[in-house]
């Protein structure tokens, strides 16, 4: 269904002074397929009889869960060409197979992208990281001070101009109506 988490609370003037209203902000990440209308239902149950008194309203950055783009289609192979040729002289590549280049995998990235802005445009969007980071650093997103190695940001520029690139040529095994259209440099790859 959903992940949640509280990451903003406003309550009260001062210590000593019983706060008349509070407001909290609730960031939800829903899986592919989940309506958002839920998310009321959701926040209801979980308040139970208190729900009565609460003014529950979703913000303007509520999106839908974005559709699972066919690992298969032209879209994928595009991303995939352009991540292989993008880390072709990384460390993870010399460490993958001969010949096979580094493993491009499909997840779930849980985490929203710019490319929501795509929805109306495309029927299919791939959010793509094309950039590694370790335990540690993945405290960090989204977090202060957040970062990326310089070696992991030419990474990401290789990769980035890589899929500019096919996608002009028409490239990634596709054309025709599941062609590649279009590339969204804010952090997802987007097909007409």
């Amino acid at each position: 269904m959903c992940a949640a988490a509280v990451t903003v609370l406003r309550a009260g003037v001062a210590e000593n002074v019983l706060p008349q209203t509070a407001e909290l902000s609730v960031n939800f990440r829903f899986l592919p397929g989940t309506p958002v209308n839920q998310t009321l239902s959701l926040l209801r149950s979980w308040l139970g009889s208190n729900a009565q008194h609460a003014n529950i309203t979703l913000g303007p950055t509520d999106f839908a869960p974005s559709a699972v783009t066919d690992d298969k289609g032209p879209a994928f192979q595009l991303v995939t060409q352009a991540i292989q040729e993008g880390w072709k002289f990384s460390a993870a590549a010399g460490k993958a197979q001969e010949g096979a280049g580094v493993p491009v995998l499909p997840f779930l990235m849980p985490g929203g992208t710019d490319s929501k802005h795509f929805l109306n445009l495309t029927r299919a969007i791939l959010r793509v990281c094309p950039y590694s980071l370790s335990q540690e650093e993945m405290k960090g997103v989204h977090g202060t001070n957040e970062r990326i190695r310089v070696a992991d940001f030419g990474l990401l520029l290789c990769t980035y101009r890589a899929g500019l690139r096919l996608a002009g040529d028409g490239g990634g095994g596709g054309g025709g109506a599941d062609g590649v259209g279009a590339v969204g440099a804010a952090g997802g790859m987007a097909t007409a």
